[in-house]
């Protein structure tokens, strides 16, 4: 309770094509990204967050069509 989350690397690989758009709950932290299948997604380790929540809200990756999404996300969650 009372915690954000701060993503700092990622690597995703998209199963089909799909528009895809990362979110804090329902809130848009970035706007729609194309990717075609068997496209992905890659966030390069940085001392300072890529993406942030806000507080109490989830990370959300939301595609426009239904698809595996597979990978690894590196975060912190801070009070």
């Amino acid at each position: 309770s009372g915690q954000y989350l701060r993503i700092f690397k990622l690597f995703l690989v998209f199963t089909d094509a799909a528009n895809v758009t990362f979110k804090s709950g329902t809130t848009a932290l970035t706007g729609p990204m194309s990717i075609s299948a068997g496209g992905s997604i890659v966030f390069d380790f940085d001392t300072l967050p890529w993406l942030e929540t806000a507080v109490n809200e989830d990370f959300v990756i939301d595609c426009d069509n239904p698809t595996q999404v597979s990978g690894i996300i590196y975060h912190s969650a801070r009070p």
